[in-house]
This record gives structure tokens, sequence and C-alpha cells, in this order.
């Protein structure tokens, strides 16, 4: 899904776009990608965190809150290489709650799901207050984040989120058990990675359209007039957002159809599958990183990374040709 992405910048190049704008509209449009690469690897060591869960529990999601002193060292010694751990301590804590919720943990005792609320904001509260985490859970550019790498602050905000969630699970199923608005909801969920993907597309386009030609006033952030004019914002990347979600779907729909991999696995199928991950995983991390032009120039290296990282992963063979018609394993 991230490959028409990549065609954006060439349209650019070939338009004539000044490699300056290009470069900030490429790193725009790349920047939200920093979530595929922790995507990938938890996809990829998720029979292992679940087969922790179903023998530990609990204790595996408290366990990865240990992130608490990766953050200690990353912000005290100023050892980044060590924050980056957070990557997988902090987003893997919150992908183990998904086993919790499913074998009901989270959920056998009404007041669990208000605990892991009351405690998210409690240490939330806390870390504000007397921690140099910002309040700004999505903010760049500064030199202490909740984002890069994630912060124990960003969890404890997963966490009251979470368990805000689960505590209305019970009713939120009542009003789904309604006919119609389950229909609407399992129409609207395949299109939810399309809206993710793609939602910088429109803020890049409606900038470029309004802002040169001073049809949208540039007002001071947080001001009443800059609150008014979010509502003619958001009206206008809606506009432009629920087309090109609706063109990408139709585009998307051929690569439904490609198989999981090419052949049955074998003996080469591990390799080439870590290869293949590893490659994609880095090319997707440089592209969040440095975005999809960087001064102005397209980065075919990283681009081909990608590229033969899922070739790699392709290659690795389609697990359903290892069984037979009655389910029995044909390759070891």
């Amino acid at each position: 899904m991230t490959l028409p992405l990549q065609v954006m910048p060439v349209f650019f190049l070939v338009g004539g776009v000044p490699s300056r704008e290009l470069a900030q509209a490429g790193w725009l449009v790349a920047l939200h990608l920093w979530f595929l690469p922790v995507y990938l690897l938890l996809i990829a060591v998720t029979p292992v965190m679940l087969t922790a869960q179903r023998r530990w529990g609990l204790a595996v999601s408290a366990a990865m809150a240990v992130a608490a002193a990766v953050d200690a060292g990353f912000l005290g010694p100023h050892l980044p290489a060590i924050g980056f751990a957070n990557y997988f301590l902090v987003w893997g804590s919150a992908h183990q709650w998904g086993f919790a919720w499913r074998d009901g943990s989270f959920t056998r005792d009404r007041w669990r799901p208000w605990l892991l609320a009351g405690a998210g904001l409690a240490l939330l509260a806390g870390l504000l207050a007397w921690s140099p985490f910002p309040v700004d859970m999505i903010g760049a550019g500064e030199r202490i984040t909740n984002t890069g790498p994630p912060s124990v602050a960003l969890l404890a905000l997963a966490a009251a989120q979470a368990g805000l969630l689960l505590a209305a699970e019970p009713t939120v199923n009542r009003f789904l058990a309604r006919k119609r608005w389950w229909q609407l909801v399992t129409w609207l969920n395949p299109k939810v990675m399309t809206v993710y993907l793609w939602h910088m597309a429109p803020v890049a386009i409606v900038a470029v359209a309004l802002y040169p030609a001073g049809l949208m006033p540039q007002a001071s952030i947080g001001s009443a007039h800059w609150w008014v004019l979010r509502l003619a914002w958001f009206a206008a990347l809606t506009l432009v957002l629920v087309p090109l979600v609706g063109a990408v779907t139709w585009a998307e729909r051929p690569l439904h159809l490609l198989p999981a991999g090419l052949g049955p696995p074998g003996p080469w199928s591990p390799a080439l599958l870590v290869c293949g991950l590893a490659a994609a995983m880095t090319a997707l991390t440089k592209l969040a990183i440095s975005g999809y032009a960087p001064g102005g120039v397209l980065p075919w290296p990283v681009l081909a990374a990608l590229a033969g990282g899922m070739l790699l992963v392709l290659m690795s063979g389609n697990p359903a040709r290892a069984a037979g018609p009655a389910g029995t394993v044909l390759i070891d």
C-alpha cells in the first residue's frame, strides 16, 4: 500500500516542483510511515509473544514497561541508541494488550478496564508534572519528544485510552448489534489503513492550493481565529480525502489477488523472510526519517531496498502451500 505513495514524487519532479518544496512535501507524506517497520517487527514476533502471553499473562506487558528505564538512559546519559528499544517495548507492550483483551485478562471483571485507565491517567499526570516529557504527544523537532523514540508517557496515555475503550465495550457492542451499524463498520474497517496511509496527501494538496493563493488565512496558531479556520480546513481536507480514498481503494483491488508467497515454503524460507523483513524495515525507517525526496532527489537505493525486501518476503513461500487438502503438512 506504500508503493502508490512513492509514485507521487516522480510526478512532482516531472512537474518541475522546486527541490526544497519537493523535499519538504516528500518528508511530510512519508513521516507517518514510521509505524510500518514496528508493525512488521511485531507481526514477525507475534507467535513468540502470543506464546509468552499464554504462559505468563499480564506479566509480559508489565515486563515490557521497563521502557521507563530505557527512557532514563535516553534522557539522562543522552544515549539515543538506547531509546530505539522503546519502539519495541512501548508499542510491543500495547500490542500485547490485544492478547490480554482476547483471553479476558482485561475484561474478566468490570473494574479491570477502569483500573487500567486510572493507572494510565495517574502515571501520565505524574510524568507530565515531574518529568521532562512534554504534554504534546506527537510533537516533532523538540529536544525531548514522546514519539521519537516513544516514551513511557505515551505508553501511559495508551493505557488510559485502552482502558476507557474496554470499559465502553459492552455498551458499544449493544449498539453494534443493530445490523445497519454493523454493516457500516464492516464496510469502513477495510479502508482504515488506506485512510491512514493517504491522509497526509490531502494536507499537501490543500496547502499548496489554498495558502499560496491567499484563500486560507494563516492565523496565529492557537488563536480564536485559528480554531475557527480549523472547521474550514477539515472540511477542505475531507472533500479531497473521500474521493482520494475511493480512488485508491479501487486501484488497490488487484493487490488482493496477489499470493501470500511464491511457491511452497522450504528450508530456505526463514532466512529469506528475515532478510526480506530486515531490508524492508530498514528502507521504511529511512523513508520515514528522510522522506521520499531528500534534497529534492528520489532515494533510489532506499526504494530498491524496499522493493527487494518485499520480493524476498514473497520468495520465502506461501504458508498455505505447506498443507494438503486435509490440512496434512507436506513440508516440515
